[in-house]
């Protein structure tokens, strides 16, 4: 029994080639995690000034606002220390070697 396969549309595919062969997605999550936990530090610190030197109330959402900023980035850091550990793993699976000599003598 003959398969033709199906030809390709379009080349290597972006995502494929970004997401597959490179850890650098997975310390973006890491990058992001730290934007956003400076993001609820700030966010932190308005809701005190506004609540503790002003006469303005603070309204509920903004808590929560802050609140679900720590929980992403506490995820997000997560994510991104697991991707480093599989990151580290995948480059030690390839069993490449460390380095490539160009000429013997």
């Amino acid at each position: 029994m003959d398969v033709v396969p199906d030809a390709r549309v379009v080349g290597v595919h972006f995502f494929d080639a970004f997401f597959g062969f490179s850890a650098l997605p997975l310390r973006l999550a890491f990058a992001a995690a730290v934007l956003l936990a400076l993001a609820g530090v700030v966010g932190i610190a308005v809701i005190f000034y506004i609540k503790f030197f002003t006469d303005l109330a603070v309204t509920m959402w903004s808590s929560i606002m802050t609140l679900i900023l720590f929980t992403a980035s506490a995820q997000f850091f997560l994510i991104g220390l697991l991707g480093e550990y599989i990151a580290r793993i995948y480059t030690e699976v390839k069993n490449r070697p460390l380095y490539i000599i160009r000429d013997r003598y």
